[in-house]
């Protein structure tokens, strides 16, 4: 009991232990495998000194984020190629499927023009009558050939289409 008047003064008492201090729980921290890397470079730019307290959402290590950055800004770029190329084969196609139709219908009236002179034949000379003849079996194998060129050409132009579209899908 302190007396009215009585001086305060600190007690400090010292107290020796011997033994081992230890953590009483320790985690490995990995450094992730970069997709499409075999030999990843990765630098380090902030490190957390070995036997520092941590809790939870403390940053243990930091990597230098420039080979990401360029792969993202490269695959961007990828990206937008094909989109590019995506809108440039669509564009061509609907040329071409227009193309087509003009072709077909041209070879469509060569036939319609070639049956009106076969018509004729009739009253024309045999030659003549002759050369009206192989002129419509002309006209009629050149509209097959116009649409069987036209299918071919839709079949390929949109496998073609496809393909790109699917290498666009993988990036995604």
């Amino acid at each position: 009991s302190l007396q009215k008047g009585a001086l305060r003064e600190s007690y400090v008492r010292t107290v020796r232990v011997a033994g081992i201090t230890e953590a009483v729980r320790a985690a490995a921290a990995t450094a992730p495998r970069l997709a499409g890397q075999s030999n990843p470079t990765l630098v380090i730019t902030t490190l957390v000194k070995g036997g520092t307290r941590v809790k939870a959402g403390d940053v243990l290590v930091e990597f230098d984020p420039q080979d990401q950055v360029r792969a993202a800004f490269d695959r961007r770029t990828e990206v937008q190629d094909l989109d590019l190329q995506i809108r440039r084969m669509e564009a061509e196609q609907a040329a071409a499927y227009a193309g087509d139709e003009t072709a077909m219908l041209q070879a469509d009236n060569d036939v319609s023009r070639a049956q009106l002179e076969v018509r004729k034949n009739r009253v024309l000379p045999a030659v003549e009558a002759e050369k009206n003849t192989l002129a419509l079996e002309e006209a009629e194998a050149r509209a097959i050939e116009v649409k069987q060129a036209r299918s071919l050409r839709r079949r390929t132009a949109e496998a073609d289409l496809k393909i790109v579209q699917i290498r666009r899908g993988r990036l995604d």
